[in-house]
């Protein structure tokens, strides 16, 4: 589960597109530019031993120049590699080299490395003639996001949504106790301390959230807030929720769990208020396909029914 929020600065985006400019003008006389994307948690023994299985392969390659070049980029690569002792970053590190040299005949080995503005998911090895910025290019693109929060007295999750995916982005809980049996002055003392401490864990949760979504400004096109009860009002008029985040409030809806699946629970009751998001548009198209094949007979689903359909044409 993620904790954190990549929040990701104007400024840290600038230098990224202009490192990612910078490696598009790269060009190849061959298939001699390689690139190689680790994740943070890549076994360092996979990636060390297909560096070493390429550049057996790369004396395969016909043309002296390529070979050469292709051969030079990897001593670069694991020489680079070994030079760091394999520590890669937390997002993980994408590690261009290859022959940049203008001038054909002339070797120029150079390598470039990028620190990529979201996690790397999966390890990849390209050679072609030019870098493979597809997933870098993939981080840049403007994506509205939402975020999602369900809470309780005693423990709040916060998610933001972009796109298909939804990252938890923050778990909290508090000592809040429960509900007690007591009576008289005790259990009326005993509430009011109860009531204290609630008011206390909205404050704190609160700040945190204004931490970590006022970076976000414009992208975050909505707050859908959920929980069981009145607790949710309650933060609202208790918590000091970022005036810039209260008006950005899209819905309050009554959620069963304050944990993930509250999460996915509040994602499912706000299909209507998340109509115009990836995700939201990716399960209405599944929906409808699954009507047609089982209702209307105009798609076919499962191997049996396709190859049925295809032969009836």
């Amino acid at each position: 589960m993620k904790k954190q929020l990549d929040s990701i600065s104007t400024a840290e985006e600038t230098v990224f597109k202009k490192k990612l400019q910078k490696m598009l003008k790269f060009k190849g006389r061959g298939t001699e530019l390689i690139s190689l994307y680790l994740p943070e948690k890549v076994d360092r023994g996979s990636v060390m031993g297909q560096l070493t299985e390429e550049t057996g392969q790369s004396s395969n390659i016909k043309s002296p120049s390529t070979r050469k070049n292709v051969q030079g980029a990897l001593r670069k690569l694991s020489g680079f590699l070994k030079s760091i002792d394999f520590k890669i970053p937390p997002k993980g590190l994408v590690v261009f080299a290859g022959n940049v040299s203008e001038v054909e005949g002339k070797s120029d080995i150079k390598l470039f490395t990028m620190h990529p503005l979201r996690d790397l998911k999966t390890k990849l090895y390209w050679c072609d003639s030019s870098f493979h910025l597809a997933p870098l290019e993939e981080m840049i693109k403007p994506t509205d996001i939402y975020a999602l929060l369900v809470l309780d007295k005693r423990e709040a999750t916060l998610a933001v949504l972009h796109g298909k995916k939804y990252d938890i982005v923050g778990h909290f809980t508090s000592a809040v106790a429960g509900k007690t049996r007591a009576g008289g002055q005790s259990a009326v003392r005993f509430e009011h301390l109860r009531e204290e401490a609630a008011k206390d864990f909205f404050r704190r949760v609160s700040e945190k959230v204004n931490r970590l979504l006022v970076d976000y400004d414009k992208k975050l096109k909505g707050v859908i807030l959920g929980g069981p009860g009145i607790t949710k009002n309650d933060f609202l008029k208790q918590g000091t929720l970022d005036y810039r985040l209260k008006d950005k409030l899209l819905g309050i809806l009554d959620i069963s769990y304050t944990d993930e699946s509250g999460i996915r629970e509040l994602m499912q009751r706000s299909e209507e208020i998340l109509k115009d998001t990836a995700v939201t548009r990716e399960r209405q198209i599944v929906n409808r396909f699954l009507e047609k094949a089982v209702r209307d007979g105009l798609a076919a689903y499962g191997q049996e029914q396709v190859e049925s359909a295809l032969a009836m044409g």
